[in-house]
């Protein structure tokens, strides 16, 4: 888990939940961003977007289109 960064301090949900905040995986040269919601308990846990059930699904469909996990960026609109 990462701590959440100073300029998340203005946020109204700074204060709310246990502190996880998971940062966005961005890829050098991506041309596609994936994003998500907000993290579920396994990117909490792991520190990063997309691990868990809907990761899964994810790769899936990313494999579906020729690509991997590494040809993308990925985050939350909600990163805690």
């Amino acid at each position: 888990m990462a701590a959440k960064p100073d300029s998340c301090k203005g946020c109204p949900l700074y204060d709310d939940g246990r502190g996880e905040f998971v940062p966005d995986e961005v890829r050098a040269g991506s041309s596609v961003f994936i994003v998500g919601q907000n993290p579920g308990a396994e990117e909490a846990a792991q520190g990063r977007p997309f691990v868990g059930k809907t990761g899964q699904m994810m790769e899936k469909y990313l494999r579906d289109a020729g690509l991997t996990r590494d040809d993308v960026s990925i985050g939350n609109a909600l990163r805690c």
